[in-house]
């Protein structure tokens, strides 16, 4: 919002919405996801399916909010309490995180993330390629999603995690040019650069917009230690998708994108879950009961079937 310093320890923004930047707990409401389809046999398969509390961090907000909104749409990142699923398909390896402090344990040494406060599990990670929309529903009336006591994720800390994405999407792009043309990318990396694989056989992205709108600021960061000596004389930076995709809204409903507006609340909803989210992770979730990123898409892929 204008004005709103979102890294403020006391609550900033209207009451009626989620502010980004913050770690939440949400669960799919399947029933109300396909509400709008009108369809019995929806309806009954939705009420079948076994949903769960999700460890999640809120990453981007994609519509101003307003105070008569049934739902907000918002890219949400599934946090894990393991390494990343190993993805060979699309060239995701478990490497491909970011650790949450109080955990270190990462396979290049790779600096943690420091939330504020400190974050109440021991074992999280970030995953890379493991964002998906949905719909975070409204809390009408003066329960609201008051965030004073919110975890979250301040601006320096955000451009780490960038810094990471960028390195990360960097070794993917270069193996994918040596696999493809061998040693020779100059030759046809315009032609390559439109078949790079763009999502995750498990969880759909939005793709990397926030590497590139950070773009200038990244170059005054550097990645770990290990990681920056690994890198050699090719840039971190040499490779984003930003040129190509500007804009969340740009993406193509098949691959999830959220195309849908308040005045059109249906609009691509069956792409999209809405989902009921709190702040309160203390209480909803435990360091023994978080689960994996893997299951939450299975979820979202049983309702969209």
């Amino acid at each position: 919002m204008p004005g709103c310093d979102t890294d403020s320890s006391s609550y900033c923004g209207p009451h009626f919405c989620p502010m980004p930047y913050r770690y939440g707990v949400m669960r799919i409401d399947a029933v109300a996801s396909v509400q709008h389809l009108r369809d019995s046999i929806a309806t009954k398969q939705a009420e079948a399916l076994d949903t769960k509390e999700y460890l999640v961090y809120l990453d981007e907000e994609l519509d101003p909010p307003f105070p008569d909104s049934p739902w907000f749409p918002f890219i949400v990142s599934p946090i894990a309490n393991e390494l990343r699923y190993h993805d060979t398909t699309y060239d995701f390896t478990p490497d491909m995180c970011a650790p949450i402090h109080p955990n270190t344990d990462h396979p290049a040494h790779r600096v943690p993330l420091r939330t504020t406060p400190e974050f109440p599990f021991p074992h999280c990670y970030h995953w890379l390629g493991a964002n998906i929309h949905v719909r975070i529903r409204a809390r009408p009336g003066s329960q609201g999603f008051g965030d004073a006591r919110a975890i979250r994720l301040p601006a320096a800390e955000r451009l780490t995690m960038q810094i990471h994405w960028a390195y990360d999407m960097n070794a993917r792009w270069r193996r994918f040019l040596t696999s493809r043309d061998g040693n020779n990318h100059g030759a046809h990396s315009q032609s390559a650069s439109s078949s790079i694989p763009r999502t995750n056989g498990i969880l759909r992205t939005s793709g990397l917009t926030a590497v590139g709108s950070a773009h200038s600021n990244l170059r005054e960061l550097t990645p770990s230690s290990s990681e920056q000596t690994r890198m050699g004389r090719d840039s971190v930076f040499s490779y984003t998708e930003s040129d190509e995709s500007t804009s969340v809204y740009s993406q193509d409903s098949s691959t999830g994108g959220l195309n849908a507006s308040r005045n059109d609340p249906d609009s691509d909803a069956e792409f999209i879950p809405i989902v009921d989210f709190t702040f309160d992770l203390r209480s909803m979730l435990n360091a023994e009961r978080i689960p994996s990123p893997c299951e939450l898409i299975e979820e979202r892929d049983n309702l969209v079937k």
